[in-house]
């Protein structure tokens, strides 16, 4: 199957629209290609979060000259939308939610881009990588700048156990599971501390205006256009606690009484801390990824599993939303809907409107058909 047989039946001009704030799913998961890239529009501005896109991996069951096809695709579809975009936010630096100047230089250049701090809570592939981006975005200027101009010394800063804050899952009962859990933790904990300790031996980057051009480093807190705001809500694991995927940054966008709120990857919700932060949020619209079904038994196990669903399926009961758009890594494979059966039980129950980005735009999700 070609990505033009599988699109060409899409509605495309569907928008989700809550008050006067329009979401576009630009492309997910479901849609063949890696991606969560989302496009947001209020009257004041234009936001993409995460223009990036990946081809499938190897056990995703198509050939790989049509998952190269779909790439290609997702790929026009983000570039077209990130030209629209006034705002560009960067949640973490895994190549399905950024792309390195060098090989989209539009999704840098005359923007205001948000991304992830570069210099803490950052795992080492991806410090390197976002080093990568500055050294690109050098050579786009046509070198006039040196990446030297843009460092600094690293800050002098006593950094404090984020597992500390995320009192539900410290309260939870793991049984039998819970002393090997223990034993984990404590090594992932040493491993998060060794990270700590590199962060502090090379040099930090800073921020960036050249021109029309900025690099801002998303903070916790609240930015206003207008009536629209962007709020930063905090940097949280990505996946289980000390993930060794690094962290990532959440976005809500918010104007009137209405909001949307982008998980970026929590994988689940894996904690049950931030699943109580969305309920807690409310939100219109979510924009939610699911877990990682396709590396059950390889990097994910049951246990962890089972708390994506019991975590998901509270949000689904206790939150008054209007849509939610779960997809992202829970789409890599056949079985997602079997290893959820729960979590699609509750969806069925209570009736709400959960549904990939390929069902929004009238489309099955491509692993259906395949």
């Amino acid at each position: 199957m070609t990505s033009k047989e599988y699109l060409k039946k899409g509605n495309f001009k569907n928008t989700i629209k809550t008050g006067r704030i329009s979401v576009t799913p630009v492309w997910f998961d479901s849609m063949g290609a890696k991606s969560m890239c989302t496009y947001i529009e209020t009257p004041e501005i234009k936001i993409i979060i995460d223009p990036g896109y990946a081809i499938m991996q190897h056990s995703y069951p198509l050939e790989e000259e049509e998952k190269l096809d779909f790439l290609s695709a997702a790929e026009k579809r983000v570039k077209e939308y990130t030209k629209k975009a006034d705002i560009v936010i960067i949640t973490h630096f895994h190549y399905d939610h950024h792309k390195r100047p060098a090989e989209f230089p539009e999704s840098y250049i005359d923007k205001i881009t948000y991304i992830k701090n570069p210099n803490e809570w950052i795992n080492y592939s991806q410090w390197k990588r976002v080093r990568t981006l500055y050294q690109d975005l050098m050579a786009v200027f046509d070198n006039v700048f040196k990446i030297d101009e843009f460092t600094k010394d690293p800050e002098e800063k006593n950094y404090q156990d984020p597992y500390n804050k995320l009192s539900l899952a410290q309260k939870k009962d793991f049984g039998d599971y819970a002393s090997r859990r223990a034993e984990l933790l404590k090594v992932w904990r040493a491993n998060m501390f060794n990270s700590v300790e590199a962060w502090m031996k090379e040099k930090w980057l800073t921020e960036l205006k050249v021109a029309r051009t900025s690099i801002n480093f998303i903070r916790k807190g609240v930015i206003k256009f207008g009536k629209t705001s962007i709020s930063f809500p905090g940097t949280l694991f990505h996946g289980i606690e000390y993930a060794k995927t690094g962290w990532v940054e959440p976005v809500v966008v918010k104007r009137d009484d209405k909001i949307v709120l982008f998980s970026s990857d929590i994988m689940g919700p894996n904690i049950e801390d931030y699943a109580q932060w969305i309920i807690k949020g409310n939100p219109n619209v979510i924009i939610l990824d699911g877990p990682s079904t396709y590396l059950l038994g390889y990097m994910f196990n049951q246990i962890n599993l089972d708390r994506c669903i019991e975590n998901a399926s509270k949000i689904v009961r206790e939150t008054d939303f209007d849509i939610m758009i779960y997809d992202h890594h829970l789409l890599r494979e056949r079985k997602f809907r079997e290893h959820m059966g729960n979590f699609y039980d509750t969806v069925l129950e209570t009736g709400k409107a959960v549904i990939t980005a390929a069902e929004w735009f009238d489309l099955p999700p491509l692993v259906d058909l395949i």
